[in-house]
Formats: structure tokens, sequence, C-alpha cells
């Protein structure tokens, strides 16, 4: 709710503050005073204005500097918490938690790698994945979102992805909490296929 109000707070103040100065002609920041007098500007055109209007001005481009970046940062949080999970998962966030642990608690990491990749509709760059083998399945986690889990007996397939640039490994899954597809970039995500099935049903061998 406060994420919210403050993404609003942040816009209308924005674009009061556009108004304000368009009907002066400019804003007081790009302006300057002289001599008692006090001129707003705006591409090089200056306007003489009064020292309660130019006061205001002064003001309101303050208020911007401060608001909009706090709405900037409310925005993100709010694309990263509700946004991104809505295009990658389908469940609750209790249910891919609850699935996450029990991939988790089968035994010690066997492998981690950082990748990019892409989850649903979701695409993350340079290593902003992180990829974790345990014994039962995969953990994936990207940034700032909440990691979850393919556990091995939901993993159909695991394929080589080829686009333009971008190679890596297309994981096909059954899983009713994660949307399709899960793509990895990079020679790391690769080499996890080695000990993952693969559309047959065999294992890989690692040298994609």
């Amino acid at each position: 709710m406060i994420a919210s109000l403050l993404v609003v707070l942040a816009f209308a103040d924005f674009f009061s503050f556009l108004g304000r100065s368009v009907a002066l002609g400019g804003d007081a920041i790009s302006g300057y005073e002289s001599g008692g007098r006090y001129f707003v500007c705006a591409k090089g055109a200056c306007r003489e204005v009064s020292p309660s209007q130019w006061e205001a001005s002064r003001w309101h481009a303050g208020s911007v500097w401060i608001i909009f970046p706090l709405g900037f940062a409310a925005g993100a949080f709010l694309m990263f918490r509700y946004g991104f999970p809505s295009s990658m998962y389908r469940e609750p966030a209790e249910a891919i938690a609850e699935t996450d642990a029990s991939v988790r608690a089968s035994g010690a990491p066997l492998r981690r790698v950082r990748c990019g990749g892409q989850i649903g509709s979701v695409s993350f760059s340079g290593q902003l994945i992180r990829v974790t083998r345990f014994p039962a399945g995969l953990e994936i986690k990207p940034w700032w979102c909440q990691p979850f889990a393919l556990p091995l007996t939901e993993i159909e397939g695991v394929r080589p992805y080829s686009r333009l640039w971008a190679r890596g490994i297309q994981i096909d899954h059954r899983s009713k909490q994660v949307r399709s597809p899960v793509i990895l970039y990079g020679r790391a995500a690769r080499s996890l296929a080695g000990d993952l099935p693969l559309g047959d049903g065999k294992a890989g061998n690692g040298n994609w």
C-alpha cells in the first residue's frame, strides 16, 4: 500500500511541477535572482515572476528531486514483488517455498552456477540467475525474486537452446508452479545438462 502511494505521489508531483513550469514559462532551478528580481528559465528563454512564484517553483523542484527517486524505488519494489512473480509463477508463494524446501532438504548442493535466462515471460541478463543442483532437483533463484524448485520428477527433458547470440539449455517440465519456458543461458548453464534427463529419458553428457 505504501509503495503504491509513493508511486502515485511521485508521478502526481512530477506532472504538477511540469504543469507549473509550463504555466510560468520555466522553473526556478533553471532561473536566477538578480537585484531583487526573480526569473524562471526554460530552453534558454527567461521570464520574470513574482518572488512567491519563484520560491514556490524552487521548493516544488526540490520535492521532485526527493519524491521521484522514492517513487521509482517503490515502483521497482512492486515490479519485483508482484509484477515479475505473476509472470513467472502460477501458485502462491507459500506453495512454491514448500517445494523449494523439500528439494533443498534432499542433501548438500552438488553444483551451483550463475547465468542469465528466461522464466516465463521474464528475461534476466548477465548472471542474475543462481541455479543450485540438489540431489532431488534444481533450485533457481532469479535476482530479487523468490527462489523456486524444479524437482527431477517434474523435469521432462533438457535440450539445447540457441537464438541469435544466446546459447544455453531449455528445461521442459510439468511443474504446476512455474510458467514455461525455463531457459538458462551460457556455458555454466549448459554444464548442468550433464546429469539431468534429456527428452528421451537418458542422462545428458554435459558437452553442449
